[in-house]
């Protein structure tokens, strides 16, 4: 049985052993507070700001180590290029009030690198490129939330849906690629968990009361 399990992770296509492996703790990010309450239409405008501010600070380092990591590995997929998070949360930052010092200040996740491999860097853009449909659907829910038209108008979520579905197909075409290359399975699933893990455990804390404290002193 064993033996079987591995030869289906051999044989199936990396797109879908990737979705299938990192299912639970997908589903664990969306079970996070701060995504429920503005689902559920009930996120104020500051766990809005601190979901932003939190948002920047993850991907502050991370842009910069998958740019890295495209430019020293290389992508086996031409139309693949990578496009930095950090600048539109920033931007969208400033919209609601923050200055660039307060932006630049604010609390940053240090992610574990450099990214050491093709397959690790696969693995991370399978997640970060897939939350780009997330923030498509995001975008929709903030229609809903009792919140001023900056919010309604943020520069990442619309960024999503203008270019989630091609982003999404572009990652689909380079983990084809890759196959075609021949990979390291394991190497790939396990970058890609670390990276729902980091994502979880940094964007855990928001929604509960400490939120607006965290915001202050962090």
């Amino acid at each position: 049985m064993v033996e079987r399990k591995k030869s289906a992770r051999r044989n199936d296509k990396s797109r879908f052993v990737l979705r299938s492996e990192t299912a639970m703790i997908h589903d664990q990010l969306h079970q996070v507070a701060c995504f429920q309450a503005l689902f559920e239409g009930t996120l104020t405008l500051d766990q809005y700001v601190a979901l932003i501010e939190r948002m920047h600070g993850f991907y502050a380092d991370l842009d910069l180590q998958v740019e890295t990591a495209c430019s020293r590995y290389g992508l086996p997929s031409e139309d693949f290029d990578y496009a930095p998070r950090a600048e539109l949360f920033a931007r969208d930052l400033e919209a609601l009030g923050l200055t660039r010092k307060d932006i630049n200040s604010g609390a940053k996740y240090h992610h574990p690198g450099p990214i050491e491999s093709a397959e690790g860097l696969s693995g991370v853009l399978y997640v970060i490129e897939g939350s780009v449909l997330g923030g498509a659907v995001i975008a929709k829910a903030l229609q809903g939330l009792p919140a001023p038209e900056t919010v309604r108008r943020q520069n990442y979520w619309t960024w999503c849906q203008t270019h989630g579905a091609r982003r999404w197909a572009m990652t689909l075409r380079m983990l084809d690629d890759l196959d075609r290359r021949g990979v390291d399975r394991e190497a790939m699933v396990d970058s890609a968990k670390s990276t729902f893990a980091a994502m979880h455990d940094w964007l855990s804390p928001l929604g509960s009361s400490q939120v607006a404290a965290q915001r202050h002193v962090q």
